[in-house]
């Protein structure tokens, strides 16, 4: 997920169906969390946050190790 500075906290935008591995470019994170459409990110100029949630396929809390060791853009 990611946040714009100067909009509310509430209003973030983020990726539908990532595969694991995927160069994320900034308009494949959208405002329509849980759906298609949305409007797109047009840059990562101004976000101001970024956040990582890892859905369970298995319904329940299962724990998870997770290493991000790069964040760019290009």
């Amino acid at each position: 997920m990611a946040h714009v500075a100067g909009t509310p906290d509430t209003e973030v935008y983020c990726v539908e169906r990532y595969q694991s591995g995927a160069f994320a470019q900034a308009r494949d994170l959208t405002t329509a969390c849980w759906s298609d459409g949305g409007t797109p990110l047009s840059s990562f100029q101004d976000v101001d946050k970024i956040g990582l949630q890892v859905m369970s396929a298995q319904g329940r809390a299962v724990p998870i190790d997770v290493c991000i060791d790069d964040i760019a853009t290009r």
